[in-house]
């Protein structure tokens, strides 16, 4: 048979940037192989990541010409960032950060990213993290914070942004803020969330491997644990996924990627939001990966957080 197309041409060397085929090329997920995620060796590998990370966060808050400052909403630590030269007073975002329940920290490249984008205030969660603080501490603090400033007004022009383990946060976070009869945010974005605690899909399998952030063997499981503890994995405050959903709930735009290990989970985010009557929007970004979007030298990465803003009405 001749005609065939070469198979450099339909694949993600036909379609991606440069900087994406190189990251793929030089970024492999880190594994715990052989061990489980104790609270030391969780503070072991945060350490090494803030020292390693250190000069790189103050490279790219001078880049992006933002401000940080540590306060505190409802007694939670919170890192407030905000574009240097001002910015927009009528709308912010309140942003729950990754790490898969036990890494990662208010102060990233993400909080940061999002000021500078949008040229708005930027309120970032420092929530507890796991295995020393597992189910429920984390949520609780970020369902804290969000009913401090919705009792204050602050949901008007509110944007609440979740990334990975922070989008799942922030699913469970609104749907409690629903029950309670608070006022809602303007929309959720939940970039690449791992939705599901009983980790259950095909992206699971399939993309373990093909990621080039996120594995699930030997990382996502043992971080999952952790935060899981003798807790219910597939309770709907941990899978939300798993949660009914009811009008009124924010409009929410899920993002994701054809590599991200977590596709599945977000897909089945997005019906149960579907069939509970939520205006929910699912964005699959062919070829990329777990968080590719906060990724600040990236052409896709930029595509998103426009089609993000377009979302928002902030374009």
């Amino acid at each position: 048979m001749t005609g065939l197309t070469p198979a450099a041409d339909v694949g993600a060397a036909a379609f991606l940037s440069p900087e994406a085929l190189a990251q793929l090329e030089q970024e492999t997920p880190a594994r715990l192989a052989g061990v489980d995620l104790t609270p030391a060796l969780a503070a072991q590998i945060r350490e090494m990541g803030r020292a390693m990370g250190a000069q790189r966060k103050a490279d790219l808050q001078a880049r992006f010409e933002v401000e940080v400052q540590r306060i505190e909403i409802a007694e939670i630590p919170v890192v407030r960032v905000r574009p240097r030269e001002g910015h927009t007073q009528d709308r912010r975002i309140l942003y729950l950060h990754g790490g898969a329940f036990a890494f990662g920290e208010a102060h990233d490249t993400g909080a940061m990213l999002l000021a500078r984008r949008f040229g708005v205030e930027v309120l970032s969660v420092e929530y507890r993290l796991a295995p020393e603080h597992p189910f429920p501490a984390g949520l609780e603090d970020c369902e804290d914070v969000y009913r401090e400033l919705a009792w204050g007004g602050g949901a008007k022009g509110l944007a609440v942004v979740g990334m990975s383990a922070g989008a799942t946060l922030a699913a469970t976070m609104l749907s409690s803020a629903q029950a309670e009869g608070l006022d809602m945010p303007d929309a959720a974005i939940l970039l690449t969330p791992g939705a599901d605690m009983k980790a259950i899909g095909d992206s699971l399998e399939a993309n373990d491997g093909r990621d080039p952030v996120l594995s699930w063997t030997d990382q996502l499981d043992k971080a999952l644990a952790a935060y899981v503890g003798e807790a219910d994995p597939e309770a709907p405050r941990l899978s939300p996924s798993r949660a009914t959903y009811a009008p009124g709930y924010p409009r929410s735009v899920i993002v994701t990627g054809t590599r991200d290990v977590l596709l599945s989970p977000c897909v089945r985010l997005y019906w149960a939001m579907r069939r509970g009557g939520v205006e929910a929007d699912l964005r699959v970004w062919d070829g990329m990966w777990h968080g590719f979007m906060f990724s600040p030298d990236l052409p896709e990465a930029k595509a998103c957080l426009d089609d993000i803003a377009a979302f928002l009405g902030w374009a």
